[in-house]
């Protein structure tokens, strides 16, 4: 047999010495322990471990030869290893899809558990660094349908990490507005990942002057540093709704003066007429009964127009239909900034 370059049986979780020695022993069977020592240098005892390794995975049988072992043939001694293999290899993958899905009914429990809590808990605490980006990623994990960000100058490693949250938020069909610090704008890696939450449907404008670091969640909770010349080292979560819907003011009185980044080009493809302005309106929270009241037309009309867009983008839901046509440059105005509708409903929720 000769070597293939790949092929071990080390793949098949045996030792490079039991590899070397099948090797030998398919060439010479009639071997003797200080011919396989002699030809492979492996030790005796080595020699004689890996004899016995190649017995017990079945790929040598009892023979009268001076080792008083053989091969099988190895088509099949392989194939039989292989099958073993796959075997063992797709119960441990069907216990990892057991274990994701509990992952999940867990996760979903721990969620319930905080709802809980939150009602109690108007002000939160988080002490340090790693605190702080747990209780982050929670919270982008969980966003229905909008994130606020009023964003100062953040260290790249900041930004690296939270990578992976805001893409996921946006491609979950979250809506995404952040004000960045002109200062902020001082380094071209920081404007490089703007632009690309930009292309993927995050809303970016620029003030001169950032007051505090905030993220606010569904206008329902919001979380800033407690020292802003040291954001790492403590941060507040505020669930009292007159301190979270002053800081929503604070955002949308900045967002009315700043200067849009990465504006997207005028779309020839978008949609005109009532299609168009049923978008504006979807993309403000609006419901499809309030829609209709507000165009003069019935709810099954609308549900038309909202079923076409979503075919048009390509998407199946309606927050991703909008995430998809402000990507698209189908939305000039930006979702939530004309209505404040997300705030209203918080508010008939409690």
């Amino acid at each position: 047999m000769t070597d293939r370059p790949g092929f071990s049986l080390r793949e098949l979780g045996l030792s490079a010495d039991a590899d070397v020695a099948w090797r030998a022993l398919l060439r010479a069977p009639d071997l003797t322990l200080a011919d396989l020592c002699a030809g492979t240098g492996l030790s005796a005892a080595g020699a004689a471990a890996a004899v016995d390794e190649l017995a017990a995975a079945g790929l040598l049988h009892r023979a009268d030869v001076p080792l008083g072992w053989i091969p099988l043939e190895p088509t099949v001694a392989v194939e039989q290893r292989i099958a073993a293999e796959q075997h063992e290899l797709a119960e441990r993958l069907s216990a990892l899809s057991a274990m994701r899905a509990g992952v999940a009914d867990l996760a979903a429990e721990f969620s319930r558990g905080r709802e809980r809590l939150a009602p109690r808990m108007e002000m939160e605490i988080l002490d340090g660094l790693d605190s702080i980006r747990e209780w982050l990623t929670f919270a982008c994990t969980n966003a229905r349908f909008e994130i606020l960000s009023m964003m100062t100058a953040v260290s790249m490693e900041g930004i690296e990490s939270a990578r992976s949250i805001d893409f996921g938020s946006l491609a979950r069909g979250v809506a995404g507005r952040t004000l960045v610090d002109s200062a902020a704008l001082d380094d071209p890696r920081r404007v490089a990942y703007f632009e690309a939450l930009s292309a993927a449907g995050e809303r970016t404008r620029a003030v001169r002057v950032v007051p505090a670091r905030v993220l606010i969640f569904d206008r329902e909770t919001a979380v800033l540093p407690v020292d802003a010349n040291d954001i790492t080292r403590a941060a507040v979560v505020v669930r009292a709704h007159t301190i979270v819907d002053s800081l929503v003011f604070l955002f949308e009185q900045l967002w009315a003066d700043a200067a849009p980044l990465f504006v997207p080009a005028y779309a020839s493809d978008r949609p005109e007429g009532r299609r168009a302005r049923v978008l504006e309106l979807l993309a403000c929270g609006r419901k499809d009964e309030n829609i209709a009241r507000s165009l003069g037309v019935g709810v099954r009309t609308v549900r038309r127009d909202v079923a076409e867009l979503m075919a048009a983008v390509g998407e199946k839901t309606r927050p991703a239909t909008v995430a998809a046509a402000i990507r698209r440059g189908w939305l000039e105005t930006d979702p939530g900034t004309a209505a404040g509708v997300p705030g209203q409903q918080r508010h008939q929720r409690a």
